[in-house]
């Protein structure tokens, strides 16, 4: 089985976006940035705005190699294969058995909206990012996808980015 990587990068500020993990000591909110390997099975919630409302929740399970995700409409979320195939999701997919080399990516409603202008919308932008990138380590690929989505748009507020990668 894959072991799995967290990595959670997220624009501070009124409303931001936040991220709490149900780790072995309890339930954590994880300050941005965050990078850290999860041994035993995690349940993450993702939650953005004012008021601070879910819009990710899900589990990742490192025994089984699985990931569980169920997300709100506004939040885009994909699965990136080892091989760089880019699968956008719908909001609640069945569990992936991932492999090594695979990834998950989501991406709050804040920061889709920076990137709503581009050609062809936020998903097409997002997951075209995705593709062009060999981003094989999910800390680096949260930190560039956050600063490349800051770079499309003025409102940041509550952008977040979530990855977890399977090694």
């Amino acid at each position: 089985m894959p072991t799995f990587h967290l990595a959670w990068r997220a624009v501070a500020g009124d409303g931001s976006a936040e991220l709490t993990a149900l780790l072995a000591g309890g339930e954590t909110r994880l300050t941005p940035p965050v990078a850290l390997a999860l041994a035993a099975p995690t349940r993450l919630a993702v939650r953005a705005g004012v008021p601070s409302l879910a819009v990710l929740t899900g589990q990742v399970d490192p025994a089984t190699g699985t990931i569980t995700i169920a997300a709100e409409r506004e939040t885009l979320h994909y699965l990136r294969l080892a091989d760089g195939t880019v699968q956008p999701q719908p909001p609640a997919p069945p569990p992936w058995l991932c492999a090594a080399g695979d990834a998950y990516l989501a991406v709050t409603p804040g920061a889709a909206r920076l990137a709503g202008g581009q050609l062809g919308g936020a998903s097409t932008a997002i997951a075209r990012f995705l593709h062009l990138r060999d981003y094989f380590n999910a800390d680096k690929l949260a930190e560039a996808m956050l600063a490349h989505l800051l770079e499309m748009g003025e409102d940041a507020a509550s952008a977040g980015v979530l990855v977890v990668e399977a090694r």
